[in-house]
């Protein structure tokens, strides 16, 4: 239905207020008027003083606190959520997404900044210093582990020397001790704003405070069984795993999930097909075999940096160079050896830069909070060694500096000219 113009709009509710009008003017007395009058003379006099208490709130620092914190709560709010549902599910349906299972007893495993707050009250003087707490809490990590860890906070101005400014200008508060440091549970980093940075400033703030740390999603494995293709060809519509009374559930070949920053799923298949039992065949019959890997952002920070991806495969299994050509953002790993006879394949280094180049940009998730890679493999044949299948583990693990979602808290500086009255918080 077609929206009404103005005009017609405006006609359409004068004749309803009209006609409304005189019904009422013809089935009413003079004492109902007089109710009316009364009762609406009433309301004015109740919006009035609602009016005059609003203009008191909002005027008062802790007024303006409140507003600036809803402005700030938009930040967060996506610009777009139907975009980003129907490119999730443009992605997913895709086939480039591999699941994991999540670990139910640890549903979160790193470190992540659980309030940002002033040490003294919300309404200072200004022009001096002040300074600001990063409250760090620790979720399933030893006791004496640390993190390389960067510090950072910072407040917006939109007016300075009496003029408006057409974009805002960033002011940086200085970290102590430093604003790169190795944090632990004992570490207590302070962001401190100074008093040449305050004096001339008058009004509502907010504050905002984050942190990037190094971490590595580890130990993730896949358990992968390896059959032949004449059992394939044998099993016809069979259950391969009924069929051999394995107990092994869906959630059993997938990567386990322990509540890190980030997720990596691992897939695997062949001859069409994203699901196991591998099928491996030997001779004149070609099997291509796949590999696919998702890195999904799984708190509501972001990646900074993708310092290093190792990929683990077992003997006789091994990335097909032929078929995967030189390292790509779709492929991007290389060779580096073998470790307890496991062929060990790294992010390429031009690969590292690339995506250095994408995290920064935004483009390395895109709409959606996962990117996937998929790599062709070769599988020796002997690796079933006549059996009538094998079980071997694909590994990996990601090591990556992790900024995490910013907090924020508001203050009013309260002028030189101004008298300075504490509030409560």
């Amino acid at each position: 239905m077609g929206l009404l113009k103005a005009s017609k709009r405006d006609s359409l509710l004068h004749g309803v207020m009209n006609k409304r009008g005189e019904s009422l003017s013809s089935d009413n007395s003079k004492p109902t008027d007089t109710k009316k009058l009364i009762s609406m003379t009433a309301l004015i006099f109740a919006f009035l003083v609602l009016l005059a208490l609003g203009y008191g709130y909002f005027g008062s620092e802790a007024g303006q606190r409140s507003m600036a914190e809803a402005l700030a709560n938009v930040r967060t709010v996506t610009i777009d959520p139907v975009m980003d549902f129907f490119s999730g599910v443009t992605s997913v349906g895709s086939g480039d997404y591999f699941s994991y299972s999540t670990n139910s007893s640890s549903k979160k495993m790193g470190v992540d900044l659980s309030d940002f707050r002033v040490i003294t009250g919300n309404t200072l003087p200004a022009g001096y210093a002040i300074d600001f707490l990063y409250e760090i809490e620790y979720f399933n990590v030893p006791r004496d582990s640390t993190y390389d860890s960067e510090f950072y906070c910072y407040f917006n101005i939109t007016e300075k020397d009496g003029h408006v400014l057409e974009i805002p200008e960033k002011i940086d508060g200085e970290i102590i001790p430093s604003s790169e440091i190795t944090i632990r549970r004992d570490s207590q980093p302070v962001c401190r704003f100074s008093g040449a940075q305050t004096e001339d400033l008058d009004g509502a703030y907010i504050i905002y405070g984050a942190f990037a740390f190094d971490y590595a999603t580890e130990d993730v494995s896949i358990p992968v069984y390896f059959i032949s293709g004449d059992l394939s060809d044998s099993l016809g519509d069979k259950d391969f795993f009924d069929d051999y009374g394995l107990d092994v559930s869906s959630s059993d070949l997938r990567t386990t999930y322990n509540g890190e920053p980030i997720s990596i799923g691992i897939g695997v298949g062949g001859e069409g097909k994203e699901e196991q039992p591998v099928v491996v065949r030997s001779g004149d019959v070609i099997s291509y075999n796949t590999i696919g890997i998702t890195l999904r952002n799984e708190w509501n920070g972001n990646i900074l940096e993708l310092s290093d991806f190792t990929l683990s495969l077992p003997d006789g299994i091994e990335l097909d160079d032929q078929l995967n050509g030189d390292p790509s953002p779709g492929c991007p790993f290389v060779f580096t050896g073998v470790e307890n006879r496991y062929n060990t394949y790294k992010l390429d280094d031009s690969m590292v830069d690339l995506f250095d180049y994408y995290l920064n940009s935004g483009e390395f998730f895109g709409k959606s909070d996962y990117h996937s890679f998929q790599c062709w493999l070769y599988i020796d044949p002997e690796i079933l060694s006549d059996k009538p299948y094998v079980v071997k583990e694909y590994k990996a693990e990601s090591k990556y500096r992790y900024k995490i979602n910013e907090k924020y808290t508001s203050i009013s500086l309260v002028g030189a000219d101004d008298s300075l009255i504490v509030e409560g918080p």
